[in-house]
């Protein structure tokens, strides 16, 4: 049962690594051709390497688990293209960590649906990590206000602070709610199903239907699909690859450990995720934003391995 838990942690952890590099790769994609088609992309990656390890489970598919991962796949698309538009349109520093609400999202789902244990500390360093996200969601911005009594004697201007909401920060909140639910699903899958079938299924699904989507708008934009991986090669293929061992080792993870470990564990990429951010796109936040990330980001570290500490 200890080596058990201890790949399932291993497993989360590489999960930790490729979704790092893997939201900073998608990021850079959904810039260059879209969220719609970075999905198709993730989507025919997945569907094409996966699909000679799940011919054989094809038979044992009944039809309840057929309309299960059905479901699962139409929450994927719609919690995906949220997430990517947060992605595409927000900071990484900013974005990632309102992503990593889902986090306690997916805990409380793994603890009422499926009976999981939460103490209160954990619930302590989610509430931490909850006011971490406030803060990073606001960005300063500094406007003059004229005093009518002040302009007629001195013409000066009253300073004052504003908080407004950073780009992208809507579709990450909505992204967020959606994701916990597919990191939920993903690990319902892979334990009652297989890692390998669901994420095929799900991926099928998102390069069909993101496929049909282009057909439909009818400015034949379907065709320009191949041209893009032509110009984009390296950047397309990896954050397909990427995406797809992040939530193929999480799901692995989940039949080992329990989804609230393996979740906790992996939501470290976003410690990665932000740095690449910060470092690569010279992304500059307020002074409050760097204490948010402080907050929500030591939060889910520390619940991280306080969790898997208590388990192992």
């Amino acid at each position: 049962m200890h080596t058990y838990v201890v790949m399932g942690v291993v497993f989360s952890l590489l999960a930790l690594v490729f979704w790092g590099v893997g939201d900073f790769l998608i990021q850079k994609t959904t810039r260059l051709v879209g969220s719609w088609k970075a999905v198709f992309y993730i989507g025919v990656t997945g569907s094409v390497i996966l699909f000679p390890f799940v011919i054989g489970q094809f038979r044992f598919l009944s039809w309840s688990e057929i309309g299960l991962l059905l479901f699962f796949s139409v929450l994927t698309l719609v919690a995906s293209i949220f997430d990517f538009e947060a992605l595409r349109k927000g900071k990484m520093a900013v974005v990632e960590p309102i992503i990593g609400l889902e986090l306690p999202i997916t805990i409380a789902l793994s603890v009422i649906i499926r009976g999981e244990d939460l103490s209160f500390f954990q619930a302590f360093l989610m509430a931490v990590v909850f006011v971490g996200i406030v803060f990073v969601t606001t960005s300063k911005r500094v406007s003059r206000r004229s005093v009518h009594a002040q302009e007629l004697n001195h013409s000066n201007a009253e300073s004052r602070r504003v908080y407004i909401f950073e780009k992208g920060v809507l579709f990450a909140i909505v992204g967020a709610l959606g994701m916990s639910g597919i990191n939920f699903v993903v690990g319902v899958g892979s334990q009652d199903i297989s890692p390998t079938m669901t994420i095929w299924f799900i991926d099928t699904f998102l390069a069909v239907f993101s496929f049909l989507y282009f057909v439909m708008k009818g400015n034949g934009e379907w065709k320009n699909l191949w041209s893009d991986i032509r110009r984009h090669p390296r950047i397309i293929l990896l954050q397909g690859i990427l995406d797809n061992a992040a939530w193929f080792t999480y799901g692995v993870a989940t039949t080992w450990v329990s989804i609230s470990i393996a979740i906790t564990v992996s939501q470290g990429y976003i410690v990665l995720a932000v740095l690449l951010g910060l470092i690569l796109n010279h992304e500059k936040i307020t002074f409050l934003q760097k204490v948010g990330i402080g907050l929500s980001l030591g939060g889910i570290l520390i619940l991280s391995a306080l969790v898997a500490d208590h388990f192992i």
